[in-house]
């Protein structure tokens, strides 16, 4: 995530609330620059160093993930009844449009030039 420095140490604190404060994260400021930072540890003990001195600069903040694999059921697939009828006749009309822009490029706004 990317964070306004002023805002920082609050959402740190945000995080510890919802995700726990054994949370591991990293917060890194001044990416690809001189003054690069990255600090590693747990939403509490962070949260306590930003709250005591505030950062600056650009900041990146990088929350690890609880480990736990989520697996979705994808929504069942339902196919309208008129989905192949209306299928070929997008087709047909594509296939029609074709044909009409090969035999007469100029009134699609092309102009045909050895094709």
């Amino acid at each position: 995530m990317f964070e306004a420095p002023n805002r920082v140490t609050q959402l740190l604190a945000d995080l510890a609330e919802v995700c726990g404060p054994e949370r591991h994260v990293a917060v890194s400021r001044e990416l690809t620059k001189v003054f690069e930072e990255t600090r590693a540890g747990t939403l509490q003990e962070l949260s306590e160093h930003y709250a005591a001195a505030p950062a600056r600069g650009e900041v990146t903040v990088v929350l690890s993930g609880t480990g736990k694999q989520r697996v979705e059921e994808p929504p069942p697939l339902r196919i309208p009844a008129s989905a192949p009828r209306l299928c070929l006749l997008k087709a047909y009309r594509a296939k029609m449009w074709l044909i009409d822009l090969l035999k007469k490029p100029e009134s699609h706004g092309m102009r045909r030039t050895d094709w």
